[in-house]
């Protein structure tokens, strides 16, 4: 469903694309109880990201990895900002693979601290 291979201009790795929070847990052997939660939370951070008047919006960072992005190590965009998930992020006109963490609830949009 998901994949860690880039295949677009700009590859958005929420979470670093494994399972979401809020979505259960993997049980024995690796299976999850809904398989279609991680993959379906996808459609439902882009349809937050059509929400008029949005005071959170989904930045993401260029990173190696995501264990990287999580220790503080991709902070920066250099020249220009980040770019966003959703439908915006065509104007960022970046490329390569982004990370962003999100909320395990609606709404997902969570301000990098």
């Amino acid at each position: 469903l998901g994949t860690p291979h880039a295949w677009g201009d700009i590859d958005f790795y929420p979470n670093g694309a494994s399972d979401q929070p809020g979505c259960p847990k993997p049980v024995s052997g690796g299976l999850h109880a809904d398989v279609s939660c991680s993959h379906h939370r996808a459609i439902s951070y882009f349809l937050e990201t059509l929400q008029q008047n949005q005071t959170c919006q989904f930045q993401a960072y260029p990173c190696s990895t995501f264990k990287d992005y999580l220790k503080g190590s991709c902070t920066s965009c250099g020249d220009g900002p980040c770019p966003i998930l959703g439908y915006r992020s065509i104007d960022s006109h970046r490329k390569g693979k982004y990370y962003l963490k999100t909320n395990s609830q609606s709404p997902f949009c969570m301000k990098r601290k």
